[in-house]
């Protein structure tokens, strides 16, 4: 296990910072932000400076039903990757752009966007899924 993790003060991006060759335990690994004004971390996820954007939840990935919470308007690439046992995922109607980010979510078999169908990009690139594991898509959209 990775037992203490020290981020420096200018790092904005944690895009594929975290993989399945590192296992972190949040309850034991300390986690130092070095009074870096562009990450926030909070509840075992890493939010950009105005918590507007998941940058990375893989620190504890999330197990069963998970809910981002309103005011994400984005979710980086490789996000949520190795959440081996997330079933499903809630984006909030402040969702804007979703990311590669579900690689190896085995379990993922529900995901509900909460937005508008026009206003959600998908991060697009050849031979990348968005959603590997296949799961039911359904909008719902917010009044």
């Amino acid at each position: 296990y990775v037992e203490e993790l020290s981020l420096p003060k200018t790092i904005i991006s944690l895009d594929g910072a975290f993989s399945d060759t590192c296992t972190y335990d949040s309850r034991q690994c300390k986690i130092e932000l070095n009074g870096n004004p562009n990450v926030i971390f909070e509840d075992n996820i890493f939010y950009n400076g105005d918590k507007t954007v998941i940058l990375n939840a893989q620190i504890a990935a999330p197990e069963g039903d998970f809910v981002i919470p309103e005011g994400i308007t984005e979710v980086c690439n490789n996000a949520f990757n190795n959440a081996k046992s997330m079933e499903s995922i809630t984006f909030p109607s402040t969702i804007r752009m979703i990311g590669a980010a579900f690689d190896h979510c085995d379990s993922l078999k529900t995901v509900c966007i909460k937005a508008r169908k026009e206003d959600v990009t998908f991060y697009e690139e050849e031979d990348v899924e968005i959603f590997p594991s296949h799961p039911d898509i359904i909008w719902t959209q917010s009044l």
